[in-house]
């Protein structure tokens, strides 16, 4: 999957930080990381709910 380093790249081209997105969304600095290196798709942590639910409030 390449889902989280294409959002990151769209947030890079829109010219918006991480720091914005975790203020908009409230979601962790960790999990927006895990988002963009695609990492949460392969988390033992969270179920499919929450990686759903996490990756549409960052979108």
């Amino acid at each position: 999957m390449a889902l989280g380093k294409d959002l990151a790249e769209i947030r890079e081209e829109l010219g918006v930080d991480t720091d914005e997105i975790q203020g908009l969304t409230k979601l962790s600095f960790e999990i927006i990381a895990e988002i963009e290196s695609d990492a949460i798709f392969n988390s033992e942590i969270y179920n499919e709910a929450y990686i759903r639910n996490f990756v549409r409030s960052y979108a």
